[in-house]
């Protein structure tokens, strides 16, 4: 019987312990966060915005409301199209001879 009391006690123990643990829990007040957008400096946005605009110009980059075009390959991300028109766009300099320059 003494193995029987021991185990016994032991699940006693924890389910006090599980109460306990969930009593705590319930007690403590719930906060209730509330994100607020961070105001945005116009300034700043319309200089990245005129900059993006000049970029996609200087490559060729078409933006078709949701995603960016280049050369028939579609980009969901602008820094995806700059990457990939800059990488084709040097592949035909390289292409070009020297002696034509």
């Amino acid at each position: 019987m003494v193995g029987g009391a021991t185990c016994a006690s032991v699940q006693m123990g924890a389910m006090a312990w599980q109460n306990m643990h969930a009593a705590i829990l319930h007690s403590r007040e719930e906060s209730t966060v509330i994100s607020t957008p961070l105001p945005i400096d116009d300034s700043t946005q319309d200089a990245k915005q005129a900059e993006e605009r000049c970029l996609m110009a200087e490559l060729s980059i078409i933006r078709d409301g949701r995603h960016y075009l280049y050369d028939g390959y579609r980009c969901e991300r602008l820094s995806d199209a700059v990457a990939y028109a800059q990488v084709v766009q040097g592949h035909k300099r390289r292409a070009v001879p020297s002696a034509t320059l």
